[in-house]
Parts: structure tokens; C-alpha cells; sequence
């Protein structure tokens, strides 16, 4: 039992893993969108992109955004919004650095997340 509790206290205590790889539902996915109820996930939220598909989790900071295990993501992850429409919009989770867009989400001169224009006003 003490090692269960102490289990649940270090992952809350450095951010639920991300990166893994998810189910992509049906294959059909055009943009980019949240499955809120994927088991496999340990935050239960999958990122599905044109890119691929990774376990991720809601964050303040890039701190927040730990992995384990192998991962496809070769410059790591950040925190960052993936989207701007539905229902997450605005919303920041982790998200491998490979996939941020320049002018989006990741500031074209510093290389850094930015929070896209839309979702500064919200």
C-alpha cells in the first residue's frame, strides 16, 4: 500500500507522463483534436494530429510535461496550446516541440511557445 501512495505522490509531484503513443480513433483525424477519454493515457487525454498520436496532459509549464519510457518526440515536449476552435481551445497541454507552428504557437524568431493571437484576448 506504501508504495501505491508513494507512486501516485512522485507522479503528481512531476506532471503526468506524456508522449506515449495513443489511439488515433478512426484514422480520419484532418486537424488536430483531444480525445478526452482515452484509457491508454494516464491523464486519459490523447493528442491526435496529421503528425501522429501521443498521450498528453493539461499544464501551466513546461515542467509539467514529463515523459517515460521511449517517445516519438525528438526535441521533447512543451506546454503549449494545440488548438484554437472546440471545445480545449486556448487550452494548454503538452505537446512535442517537433509539431509546434511557427506564427501559431512557437514564436518564429525565439523558437519558443507562444500563445497564439486568438487566444490572448480570452
Amino acid at each position: 500500500m506504501r508504495t501505491v501512495i508513494w507512486i501516485a505522490w512522485l507522479l503528481s509531484a512531476c506532471g503526468t507522463p506524456v508522449g506515449q503513443p495513443c489511439s488515433d480513433l478512426d484514422g480520419s483525424v484532418l486537424g488536430t483534436l483531444i480525445n478526452p477519454g482515452a484509457d491508454e493515457c494516464p491523464s486519459l487525454l490523447c493528442l491526435i494530429q496529421p503528425s501522429g498520436s501521443a498521450c498528453t496532459a493539461w499544464c501551466d509549464s513546461d515542467g509539467d510535461c514529463v515523459t517515460t519510457g521511449k517517445v516519438a518526440c525528438k526535441s521533447g515536449f512543451a506546454c503549449a496550446v494545440p488548438m484554437t476552435v472546440g471545445s480545449f481551445a486556448c487550452k494548454k497541454a503538452c505537446l512535442c516541440r517537433d509539431d509546434l507552428i511557427d506564427g501559431v504557437n512557437r514564436d518564429s524568431l525565439s523558437r519558443q511557445p507562444m500563445m497564439p493571437v486568438v487566444c490572448a484576448s480570452r
